[in-house]
């Protein structure tokens, strides 16, 4: 539980980063606005994605040593979470995998242009997101203690 606090921690730095050297090239061109609520997205989005990345965790716990089994089973499933890509991952029924959710939330945070609008069907509210990650983090976490007990007897 304490790496992944910290494998948490370090997304919401790493987001957190990532807004800040943002914020300091619309200083540089003069265009600052809605900064806070940048802020509070970028916290959102490494919440979101440090929890997208528990099933990775998973693998890693339930195969232990077997690094390579573990590598495979991560890599499908990042393969079936963007795989696809666009209008396929919205429509089919992947589109409720927690990567593609996010992605989902971020189509409503930022304006779409005019030829795009018709994604607005997909989006995700904030609210809505938040329940649906708690509910895929708590089922993970819950999960992930078991398979440890397992492995501790």
């Amino acid at each position: 539980l304490s790496k992944c606090i910290m494998l948490m921690i370090l997304a919401i730095i790493y987001c957190l980063l990532e807004l800040s050297a943002s914020i300091l090239f619309a200083f540089m061109i003069g265009n600052v606005t809605n900064a806070s609520s940048f802020i509070l997205f970028s916290i959102l989005s490494g919440v979101f994605i440090f929890t997208c990345s528990m099933p990775v965790v998973l693998f890693v716990i339930t195969f232990g040593k077997n690094f390579t089994v573990s590598n495979i089973a991560s890599f499908i499933y990042g393969v079936i979470c963007t795989g696809p890509g666009g209008e396929v991952l919205l429509k089919s029924k992947i589109g409720v995998l927690p990567i593609v959710m996010v992605f989902r939330w971020y189509l409503g945070y930022f304006p779409l242009e005019e030829r795009l609008e018709k994604f607005n069907l997909y989006v995700v509210p904030t609210p809505v997101m938040i329940g649906y990650i708690l509910i895929f983090l708590a089922i993970t976490v819950f999960i992930g203690i078991l398979v440890y007990r397992k492995k501790e007897v």
